[in-house]
């Protein structure tokens, strides 16, 4: 049972505080959570005596439907904190503003030292914005700067064009706050690693477990590097073989679990493989895997 909150913590707190208590627990949903990220990050930099600014843009069609009225309703609260909030027409021009606000310093004129900026979107538009993405990695934030990719509806396809964008973490729509804040914070701490979370429904709306697949333990451990959303090329490096071979093994896995793609694969494993741990089917071959 969780310990009981003292009445007088209760008594004290605002909605208000969400956004401007400086320690102590506030409560937030995850679009809240978003946009305490933009209000904390000027804080910092604020205490450690830079003069930043930040730039919020992104689809209005999103899956992350909220954060724009989330953004809007708080509007006094950014311009305060100097973050500036412009969606955008499409995805794609998001992206293009974000990256351009990796420019400050380049040129005379700047008023801050830098700008961090925040890009959201739906998954197909990771797609159509594969050019501000890619090119804005490769060139690069400013010293003072930073930018904080945000997509919902996660697919293979969106997580293997966000991965070949230069995405360091990835982590589903419907996690908990402390799980954003848990993987960003991972992402940080592994920044060669992508990182693929997905929040599994509740155990009485799942079907029922099918039969753990009879793999050998290359296969088991081909099938887990897949689910985590590694292409064959990182998949190849890491194994110490040929892409081909990484190619064949991907075909026999999903030959063998019954799965027409990689995303169908990736669904399968995530939500059945800690019951096939303890299937002695498969248990012991997973074990060998490593």
């Amino acid at each position: 049972m969780n310990a009981r909150t003292d009445p007088q913590q209760l008594q004290s707190a605002r909605l208000e505080d969400r956004y401007e208590l400086g320690e102590g627990t506030v409560f937030l949903s995850g679009n809240q959570a978003l946009v305490r990220i933009a209000l904390d990050q000027r804080r910092i930099d604020e205490r450690q005596g830079h003069q930043t600014g930040g730039f919020i843009s992104g689809y209005r069609g999103s899956p992350l439907g909220r954060l724009d009225m989330e953004l809007w309703q708080v509007q006094p609260l950014l311009r305060a904190a100097n973050v500036h909030f412009q969606p955008g027409v499409n995805e794609d021009l998001a992206a293009t503003a974000v990256w351009g606000s990796q420019y400050v310093g380049t040129f005379p004129g700047a008023t801050v030292q830098g700008v961090f900026g925040i890009w959201y979107g739906k998954g197909p538009g990771v797609d159509r914005s594969g050019d501000p993405l890619k090119h804005g990695n490769l060139a690069g934030t400013s010293a003072l700067g930073g930018v904080l990719v945000l997509a919902g509806e996660p697919t293979h396809e969106t997580v293997a064009a966000a991965r070949d964008n230069g995405a360091s973490g990835f982590i589903s729509k419907g996690e908990p706050p402390d799980r954003l804040a848990q993987a960003i914070e991972a992402c940080l701490a592994r920044p060669d690693e992508f990182l693929l979370r997905a929040a599994l429904p509740p155990a009485s709306d799942r079907a029922a477990v099918p039969p753990a697949p009879q793999l050998i333990p290359r296969l088991w451990q081909v099938f887990a590097l897949v689910a985590e959303g590694k292409p064959n090329k990182v998949i190849a490096r890491e194994l110490g073989v040929t892409e081909g071979a990484v190619k064949n093994y991907v075909t026999r896995v999903l030959e063998a679990t019954g799965t027409s793609n990689r995303g169908e694969a990736i669904k399968l494993y995530i939500e059945n493989i800690e019951r096939w741990r303890a299937d002695p089917r498969s248990r012991d071959a997973l074990r060998a895997s490593g």
